[in-house]
């Protein structure tokens, strides 16, 4: 789960844009629901080149696209502007997200729900879709072999209700 924080006055903010958000996308060397890991560094690659285009979607929810592989686009509420690596209050290295949330009807629907979760300094989950499979090692982290991945080409960040990482 992430904390998030509203960003931005509406004035500040480019046309087409409500607001901005900012969270915690993962945690490195944290074992996920999967069975995975991320190392630190995994995602400089695409930092560099999706997120600096701005091809990193925001999404509402991933829908149903793990039944159909398919995308819904009224769940594409905005695009992610900045990755980068911090520290947790609690000491785990993370990645960072901030991203403009499009100023349409489901992202003022999201920025809604957003605002909320972030007034009451309540926590929701915050998920990531690759392009296609990572690179990935052998690892033991806390003692659990996993796989970690090591390098990936990040599609989307969605807002879940519950993150894979605990």
């Amino acid at each position: 789960s992430t904390q998030l924080t509203m960003r931005a006055t509406p004035n500040e903010l480019p046309a087409g844009v409500c607001r901005q958000v900012e969270g915690i996308a993962m945690v490195y060397g944290v074992v996920d629901s999967w069975g995975t890991t991320f190392a630190k560094g995994c995602l400089d690659r695409t930092v560099r080149e999706r997120v600096a285009a701005r091809k990193v979607k925001l999404y509402f929810d991933h829908g149903d696209v793990v039944l159909s592989g398919m995308y819904d686009t009224h769940l594409h509420i905005g695009t992610v502007t900045d990755v980068w690596d911090a520290v947790t209050d609690d000491g785990h290295a993370c990645s960072m997200f901030r991203a403009d949330i499009f100023d349409t009807a489901p992202g003022r629907t999201a920025h809604e729900y957003l605002t909320a979760i972030a007034q009451t300094r309540s926590e929701t989950g915050v998920s990531i879709g690759m392009m296609d499979e990572p690179k990935t090692t052998r690892a033991v982290v806390a003692g659990v072999s996993c796989d970690q991945v090591t390098e990936a080409a990040l599609r989307e960040i969605s807002v879940t209700g519950e993150s894979s990482v605990p």
